[in-house]
């Protein structure tokens, strides 16, 4: 699965790709943390590569 790497609006950078959850046969969630202020975004991801909602956990 290949997903955009999101940028942090506040710092501007992009995010890295530090875990992806297996939500449900349809779904995945990619977690995506910021190197400099360490805030995480989660992704609801289609498994045909969709993008669904976001969710942002800070």
């Amino acid at each position: 699965m290949e997903i955009p790497t999101p940028m942090c609006r506040a710092c501007g950078v992009d995010r890295e790709l530090v875990e992806i959850e297996h939500a449900n046969a349809t779904f995945d969630v990619p977690h995506f943390r910021c190197p400099i202020c360490n805030d995480t975004l989660r992704l609801a991801v289609r498994h045909d590569g969709t993008p669904e909602q976001g969710e942002n956990i800070g």
